[in-house]
């Protein structure tokens, strides 16, 4: 089950601005329970069979089948916690889609039906989130930009990094020894590449759902901020249209198109 979009495979980032304004990336595992994960040299029936998010495909008279997960794991941390459309939290995103999944067949463990036309609003348990002021959208932009380039530092340093991103990251690296101002360039290109799915150099709302959840409760401008990204209101945001919004200049987005 592919449930994983570019913040999902590294985890759940906590963002937290130190005194100097430097950006700190805390990393968190994502829900095991959620991924179809089988053992090497095990011939796998199920790996062309789509179930969707909440359920797990199991062989059932040999035949594959989806079913509503069994097992969710206890979260190792606070920050797995998710908090619901209707401000409900729910200990994991695997409790959540699991009981959803429950509602939706009408299993006797649906503890509430209302869950079927929930969504999950952001990771983190449900508080209070203020509007963003005119004074935080006007730093927000480069605060992610820094840290757009910090998560593709942290994916190669981790291994899991696309073998063909390798040398944006030697470009990053580069540019920040260099001291150039838009040392981030790369990370940029990069976050836009691992958010258009489809492919066609737009960004659906679908493909920005989880960069929106994993960082909403840290970051009250994200959800503003992209909606002026989309200039023409035409609910994606094209490649020239997050060139624009994040300053990056023609030649730049060539870069991106080289790689996306």
């Amino acid at each position: 089950m592919k449930v994983l979009s570019i913040l999902v495979v590294v985890g759940i980032l906590s963002l937290t601005m130190a005194d100097d304004m430097s950006l700190q990336v805390s990393v968190i595992e994502p829900d095991m329970d959620l991924l179809d994960v089988q053992p090497e040299n095990e011939v796998d029936i199920c790996e062309s069979h789509q179930c969707v998010t909440g359920e797990q495909c199991v062989i059932l008279d040999s035949k594959p089948t989806c079913q509503c997960i069994e097992t969710c794991d206890a979260p190792k941390d606070e920050r797995q916690k998710i908090c619901t459309s209707s401000n409900i939290t729910y200990e994991s995103d695997c409790h959540f889609y699991r009981q959803k999944c429950w509602c939706k067949n009408s299993n006797s463990k649906c503890s509430d039906a209302s869950i079927v036309d929930e969504k999950l609003d952001y990771y983190g348990e449900c508080r209070y989130i203020g509007e963003c002021t005119l004074e935080e959208k006007e730093v927000f932009p480069a605060r992610m930009k820094q840290w757009l380039n910090e998560v593709l530092i942290i994916l190669d340093e981790r291994k899991d990094l696309d073998p063909k991103y390798v040398n944006l990251v030697e470009l990053a690296e580069k540019l920040k020894k260099k001291n150039v101002e838009k040392y981030w360039t790369a990370g940029v290109a990069f976050e836009f590449c691992q958010l258009d799915k489809s492919n066609d150099h737009l960004i659906q709302k679908e493909e920005l759902s989880t960069l929106i959840s994993s960082i909403k409760a840290l970051e009250n401008c994200i959800q503003p901020f992209l909606n002026e990204c989309d200039s023409n209101n035409d609910d994606v945001i094209s490649d020239k249209e997050w060139a624009a919004c994040l300053d990056l200049s023609p030649e730049d987005l060539d870069l991106l198109r080289k790689y996306c």
